[in-house]
């Protein structure tokens, strides 16, 4: 059963191996996602968000919230609601929790409303990883690490795309970057963590 946990500065989704914690950083919400231990240990890995004044107003490396609704549905799905801006952009976007027979899913779908051109749009993470092995292409960045029985996968939605890179030594850069539309001025980003398990190793069987 995922569950939801609210303490002040903090909100956190909560499922059985993954816990994906919501921080307020002086005047943002910031996200990351931290194992719970239950299920094997994946590296640390956490969101990097643009500055307020956006050193360049026409790209954006990450969305900026400054407001959060965690709330979980009929369903048991769970769900964050976020909005934000910085600058010229509206952004809002939606993080959804749900649990598969073979790992754990977080979908993100973002939309940024701005008046302004905008030429890139981007969701980036920093992943501690220097003992992990990175395949990736533009659809999914998979990361395999010394657990043998999962994979840490970064989808993105077509038309969107992933990039990946080395950052610094022992940590690795990944991001979701928008199919910009310069005839609209609403753009949109859609793209999923998932921790998948072996088929032989279903989430709620932690004896294996």
């Amino acid at each position: 059963m995922i569950e939801i946990e609210t303490s002040s500065g903090q909100e956190a989704i909560i499922t059985p191996c993954l816990r994906i914690l919501f921080e307020w950083r002086t005047d943002h919400w910031k996200h990351e996602m931290i194992s719970c231990g239950t299920c094997g240990s994946i590296p640390r890995l956490w969101s990097i968000e643009g500055g307020h004044a956006l050193d360049d107003p026409a790209r954006v490396s990450g969305p900026i919230y400054q407001q959060i609704d965690v709330r979980r549905d009929p369903r048991g799905v769970a769900r964050a609601l976020l909005v934000g801006q910085a600058g010229p952009h509206h952004f809002s976007a939606a993080f959804e929790v749900h649990e598969k027979p073979d790992g754990i899913e977080l979908d993100v779908d973002v939309a940024d409303r701005c008046p302004v051109p905008v030429e890139a749009l981007a969701a980036t993470y920093l992943i501690e990883a220097s003992t992990a092995e990175l395949r990736h292409s533009d659809g999914s960045a998979t990361l395999a690490w010394h657990n043998p029985d999962s994979r840490l996968v970064f989808e993105a939605e077509p038309p969107s795309r992933i990039a990946a890179s080395e950052a610094s030594m022992g940590t690795i850069r990944l991001q979701a970057l928008a199919a910009i539309d310069p005839s609209t001025r609403t753009h949109r980003l859609r793209y999923r963590w998932r921790w998948a398990f072996k088929p032989s190793r279903p989430i709620w069987d932690h004896t294996a």
